[in-house]
């Protein structure tokens, strides 16, 4: 499979989980334990691919490495929040809040690859890089499946 096009699944289903989340009440507590352990592990999975595979390409080009470094930050401040999310109770406002803005760093993070960095792997890299780096990342998946 193409690269982008598993990536652009992956961010599909991201969204799902994430306005899933957003729509459950402070009662909902099984749910949102079930959605948010569900969004760890994808989001977890999915970062580590495209580090592992797209990303460390996209370094070895001058025209590509200021986004590789800034994609390398954002996926810090999100990664930041999950213990954070992990610790607290999610029948709280406060988890509500943290969480309001972790799925605002999610966005905003998918919206840039999806706008900018996307574009640009694709003007840099072949069809056969994109598509081998996708074989790498179908593989990796299939590897870290919840079981």
């Amino acid at each position: 499979m193409h690269a982008i096009k598993l990536l652009l699944e992956d961010h599909k289903k991201m969204k799902k989980f994430l306005k899933q989340l957003e729509q459950t009440s402070e009662r909902a507590v099984q749910k949102r334990k079930d959605l948010f352990n569900t969004i760890k592990h994808e989001a977890k999975i999915h970062e580590k691919m495209e580090e592992l595979y797209l990303f460390k390409l996209l370094k070895e080009y001058e025209k590509s490495r200021p986004n590789v470094f800034e994609h390398h930050e954002e996926v810090l401040l999100v990664e930041h929040m999950i213990p954070q999310l992990s610790r607290s109770k999610v029948n709280t406002e406060e988890w509500t809040a943290k969480f309001k803005v972790f799925k605002e760093l999610n966005d905003h993070h998918i919206e840039e690859e999806e706008e900018e960095k996307f574009p640009q792997a694709i003007k840099l890299l072949s069809k056969e890089e994109l598509m081998e780096v996708g074989a790498k990342m179908e593989m990796f998946k299939k590897k870290h499946a919840k079981k």
